[in-house]
């Protein structure tokens, strides 16, 4: 278990996107991952080569040269993303990390997530969306109202909970995620 206020003293490197981004609007695509390599250390020659590698990672080429201001929900998840995993985060923290993405920005995205998990970095997830808890997670927790309902692999979960929640619109979602609440209060 990581005590997380000894952590940096321990060397432990955290990468965390919230839900809510937290860009400057003025700035850059660029100017975001420059700033953020200097935050974490990364020595001055090699901010380009770090910066451009996540860029071409999370598919950001088209967007990296104008403000934010102008970038839509999706880009700024993956900007937000790129953020977190500047200088190789030993922990990576993701809120809702492909809000906002079509699904082909979410699968470029996962495989980032992904192949950094392979690396080592461990992730932690929170999501609403159980193709995107399939799609990154080897264990998944269920939580109503703050407690935990159900731990275990995703198939454990659908197995147990007879269920695969997929949805079309938001109103459909919103209908099964009640639906399987009160089902779960019911237990």
């Amino acid at each position: 278990m990581v005590d997380l206020t000894s952590a940096g003293k321990a060397g432990i490197l955290f990468g965390y996107c919230p839900q809510q981004d937290a860009l400057d609007e003025l700035l850059t695509g660029w100017e975001h991952l420059q700033y953020y390599c200097s935050l974490r250390g990364i020595p001055r020659q090699y901010i380009p080569e770090v910066a451009a590698d996540l860029v071409r990672r999370l598919h950001l080429e088209s967007h990296v040269d104008k403000p934010v201001a102008t970038y839509s929900g999706g880009t700024r998840r993956k900007l937000s993303t790129a953020l977190a995993l500047v200088g190789k985060p030993d922990i990576l923290l993701l809120d809702e990390p492909s809000s906002g993405m079509d699904p082909c920005s979410k699968r470029y995205l996962w495989q980032t997530i992904t192949q950094e998990v392979r690396d080592g970095c461990a992730a932690v997830l929170t999501s609403h969306s159980m193709e995107e808890c399939e799609a990154l997670c080897t264990r998944l927790a269920i939580m109503v109202d703050g407690s935990f309902r159900c731990l275990g692999p995703p198939q454990h979960i659908k197995n147990r909970r007879h269920c695969a929640l997929i949805c079309s619109d938001k109103s459909s979602e919103e209908k099964m995620i009640a639906g399987s609440r009160q089902s779960l209060e019911e237990k």
